[in-house]
């Protein structure tokens, strides 16, 4: 499935894709060479002039931006289970897509795990030290909605990282600013310039778009490859490579049986400790340090209490408290309820599963994932 997100004020352009999108889609389709489906994000797309006129972070293109984001994910998660996702957005449909992505990230959704390919044209949320950068832009120089602050300045998850493409031509100052400019690119005089220049509308003209197309085409096929490649059977379904998500551990999901989870895993499971109704249980062979919290035969919870075993968004055991937060602003902070420490809590909007991070003040001393109410229970079964 190729999703495309269009750029502000494209929303009825070219099938709804808007010019660019819509020459990178149809070059992956004639690249890719087999079967696929398409389909344009229906949001806003308010016009950019709004995001820069009316001091970055203001009324339609904030709503706009918002309902793209809330949009996209209600159609990543709507998505089968075993097809392979292409993302393509220009402009404020690649923000679009940034956003969506750090949302699933920070929330350890396992639809990360199915994306083949994400290309991101002229993103207003462009990083300028990040890895996958295409272009002409300066490296130096992030994208004018992550140097105003419109959204929080972080990368995109790193399992994604190597799947994507952000492109952005010198002279665009929607995804290249130079942060000494913000407050002048705030003048209407200086929106003018900008659009006047067309440097941000010649994508489609200049082979980016096709470019973008053609990437997305042979990464699909590999990923596709690797897909088969990983799914052979006998592999070990939890070894050091497996992470955790907020509803499940690498092929162990929080809802399970533990006759399931022993299945999916490959791992004979044990009970440590068992109490009305709730049991720990260990996976012999599993890495160190995770027990499953089961509640009447049903896999409630996943408890981390030592290093080495993380979350797609790669917090663990030893992450500071601090990182967390600049990664997921919107978490929950509460006291511990032993300790000078925290309880940093973010839920998948999505489920409602949760992830719960026990710190003392400064670094993550444990965590644990799953569902309500007992992904929250302070005391594990006792």
């Amino acid at each position: 499935m190729v999703i495309g997100v269009p750029g502000s004020g494209e929303k009825g352009d070219a099938l709804g894709y808007g010019k660019t999108v819509l020459r990178a889609v149809r070059r992956f389709q004639q690249s890719y060479g087999g079967p696929s489906d398409r389909q344009a994000l229906q949001y806003p797309a308010s016009d950019a002039l709004s995001l820069l006129s009316r001091a970055l972070g203001s009324d339609d293109f904030k709503l706009s931006a918002d309902t793209g984001i809330t949009n996209l994910l209600r159609t990543l998660n709507d998505q089968e289970a075993c097809r392979p996702i292409v993302l393509i957005g220009f402009s404020q449909g690649a923000l679009v897509i940034n956003r969506a992505l750090v949302g699933l990230g920070n929330a350890g959704s396992r639809v990360l795990s199915r994306i083949a390919s994400v290309e991101l044209i002229a993103d207003p949320q462009r990083l300028g030290a990040a890895p996958y950068l295409e272009g002409s832009a300066k490296r130096k120089y992030a994208g004018i909605s992550a140097s105003a602050g419109f959204y929080p300045a972080d990368d995109l998850p790193a399992e994604i990282q190597r799947r994507t493409d952000s492109y952005c031509q010198d002279g665009d100052l929607v995804c290249a600013t130079d942060p000494g400019t913000v407050d002048r690119v705030l003048g209407d005089e200086v929106i003018r310039i900008v659009h006047a220049k067309k440097i941000h509308r010649s994508y489609a003209d200049k082979g980016i778009a096709d470019e973008a197309g053609t990437h997305a085409a042979s990464r699909t096929r590999k990923f596709l490859r690797g897909s088969t490649q990983t799914s052979a059977p006998n592999k070990p379904g939890l070894n050091a490579e497996s992470v955790v998500s907020t509803d499940s551990y690498g092929p162990v999901v929080v809802g399970a049986t533990v006759g399931e989870a022993e299945r999916a895993s490959g791992l004979p499971f044990v009970v440590e400790l068992e109490a009305d109704g709730c049991a720990y249980y260990l996976a012999t062979g599993a890495p160190e340090g995770v027990s499953f919290m089961v509640i009447d035969d049903t896999v409630a919870r996943i408890d981390i209490d030592k290093q080495g075993v993380l979350t797609k968004s790669g917090f663990g055991v030893g992450t500071s408290e601090a990182e967390i937060l600049r990664l997921s602003p919107t978490a929950a902070v509460t006291p511990h309820a032993y300790t000078d420490g925290h309880y940093v809590t973010i839920t998948d909007d999505t489920t409602g599963n949760k992830f719960v991070f026990e710190t003392d003040g400064t670094t993550v001393t444990a965590y644990h994932a799953g569902r309500p109410p007992e992904v929250e229970y302070i005391e594990g079964c006792s």
